[in-house]
């Protein structure tokens, strides 16, 4: 099969979106902790990651997923954090980090709205960290009201799991665009007094929405005290810090410390200069799902390097392609396929057509086909090149069911 859709707005990727252990800034990263640092994987599609994987203490990171934000860089982003959920939930991580910017304007609603989707995801446990966008609408009282219960109240907390510290902190309460942000003497005073009972040989996650590194002092992409926090970290022989909040994947290493950035699963950002200002992305028809991602981190013991593989959501056997002459078509209407059963010869187009008035979407149950979200008449094409039967679904709605039986040319 050829996936050879138009990638125009948000995608629903099963194979692209958490194939990365670093790859979404915002969508999402998997890791894997075996016994003590942190090691980024591929996905579960690539059988030397499932291999790696085996019996390794796996989390994920999802970074900026904007939800309420519904301009032209990305009209769904619901549907491209589903489609990220989809790859995570494949990985079976033990469970997910989310680096801030939640919601796009921290209204209840956005909130209400992202803890639905979220519940998608097949893990027992999120841990958040607060955005700036998750503090515009009430300061971080909408937040904490949602992700404050089990840290006392506070946007920034502790806690270890298989012998790795973790550390969520928050750098965005007095975020002015176009200057650095801030920890605050308090935090750091809390975070040398949560690292004094620590064991030097202990692995640190530590994750915040703003970089903790100066990636661009113009656009305020940075955090003024860091080297207050680092300070408190450097005893330690492996540190790992993860943010979001620029949208791509950028990486830094001091010492025994790794920075790594995370893409969002909403939209692109600028690189650093390239723009008057940092914001929204439109990128061309095609290109979208190339710029969001997922990560994947494991940790493995006896090694202090992070290695990081970052891959978007569209990866590159996934680019479209021109379409062959021959072609069937699939109509979505009142929450069916039609025909259910399709039967075409080797090398035919199957054009998926939705008629319905909400949005559907076709994922493959091997993984192999996965859609953007389709609105009203939007169509999403698919080559079957190889003979066999293969049976889809709608993961917006799973009681929707097909299959495509391709025979002999």
């Amino acid at each position: 099969m050829r996936d050879d859709e138009d990638y125009n707005s948000a995608m629903f990727t099963r194979r692209g979106a958490l194939k990365c252990l670093g790859a979404w800034s915002g969508a999402g990263i998997l890791w894997s902790m075996a016994g003590g640092v942190p090691r980024a994987l591929g996905m579960s599609d690539d059988p030397k990651v499932a291999h790696a994987a085996a019996g390794q203490f796996t989390f994920a990171q999802i970074s900026d997923t904007h939800v309420g934000f519904n301009k032209e860089a990305n009209p769904d982003v619901i549907g491209t954090l589903r489609r990220a959920i989809v790859d995570i939930n494949a990985a079976q991580p033990a469970f997910v980090l989310h680096t801030g910017d939640i919601t796009h304007l921290s209204k209840p609603a956005e909130f209400d709205q992202a803890a639905e989707v979220l519940k998608e995801l097949k893990v027992d446990r999120i841990h958040y960290v607060p955005g700036e966008h998750d503090a515009l609408d009430n300061g971080l009282n909408g937040y904490l009201q949602r992700h404050g219960s089990g840290s006392g109240g506070k946007p920034y907390y502790s806690f270890t799991d298989r012998g790795v510290h973790f550390v969520g902190l928050n750098n965005v309460s007095n975020f002015a665009a176009g200057s650095l942000s801030a920890l605050g003497d308090e935090q750091l005073a809390w975070l040398e007094a949560d690292l004094k009972g620590v064991s030097a040989s202990t692995p640190i996650v530590v994750f915040a929405h703003i970089p903790l590194w100066t990636v661009y002092e113009p656009w305020g992409w940075g955090t003024a005290d860091s080297a207050r926090a680092m300070a408190s970290l450097r005893k330690f022989g492996s540190v790992t810090v993860l943010n979001g909040h620029i949208h791509q994947v950028m990486q830094k290493v001091e010492g025994n410390v790794a920075f790594h950035t995370a893409r969002s699963t909403a939209y692109p950002q600028p690189a650093p200069g390239t723009a008057p200002q940092p914001g929204p992305k439109t990128v061309p028809a095609g290109e979208l799902g190339k710029v969001l991602g997922v990560r994947q981190v494991s940790v493995v013991r006896g090694s202090h390097a992070l290695a990081i593989v970052d891959t978007p959501l569209l990866s590159a056997d996934n680019a479209p392609r021109p379409e062959p002459a021959e072609t069937q078509t699939v109509q979505i209407s009142n929450y069916q396929f039609q025909p259910q059963e399709l039967t075409v010869k080797a090398g035919t187009t199957v054009a998926f057509l939705n008629r319905d008035q909400t949005i559907h979407n076709i994922v493959s149950k091997d993984g192999k086909v996965a859609s953007p979200g389709l609105d009203t008449d939007d169509r999403y094409t698919v080559v079957f090149d190889h003979e066999g039967d293969y049976p889809y679904f709608c993961a917006l709605h799973p009681q929707m069911t097909g299959v495509v039986h391709v025979r002999g040319r």
